[in-house]
């Protein structure tokens, strides 16, 4: 009779998914560098986009982020956001066994669809939450043009 062995190689294989996803939350190519120890990179914060009735609202969550520190701009219906998260100077390397947050500059982008009204965008921060409000055009209405009949 034949002894059941378990197989060992799913762990190997998580292991190996953990390490994908890990590239996909800090960025296929991240730039790093280090100051004082500490690492910097190039980093992208999570947004919410949500649709209501009269506007769309884009969250983004930036703690730690300055909103002096924040820039956000419209061209061609493309609305970047883009920032800094600086570095806190007091920290020292030697009190911390591990640093997970990033430090450094951060872009993103997004489409804006055609209803948007580009020139009246609000944000406003609080929370280390920056809520952009873009409203929405008035749903363009089919006018009937009714033909005229000319008599002779």
């Amino acid at each position: 009779m034949a002894a059941i062995v378990k197989c060992t190689q799913w762990p190997f294989f998580r292991n190996i998914q953990n390490e994908v996803n890990g590239l996909f939350d800090q960025g296929l190519f991240p730039q790093e560098n280090t100051t004082n120890g500490i690492r910097m990179s190039h980093w992208s914060p999570r947004v919410d986009i949500k649709e209501e009735v009269d506007k769309y609202v884009i969250q983004a969550d930036l703690p730690g982020v300055d909103p002096k520190d924040i820039e956000i701009s419209i061209e061609k219906s493309v609305l970047t956001i883009k920032g800094e998260r600086k570095l806190m100077h007091h920290v020292k390397e030697e009190n911390y066994s591990r640093i997970e947050r990033f430090a450094g500059k951060f872009s993103r982008q997004f489409t804006l669809p055609e209803p948007a009204k580009t020139d009246e965008i609000q944000a406003k921060g609080k929370n280390g939450v920056l809520d952009i409000i873009i409203p929405k055009k008035d749903p363009v209405v089919p006018k009937k043009i009714e033909v005229a009949v000319e008599i002779e």
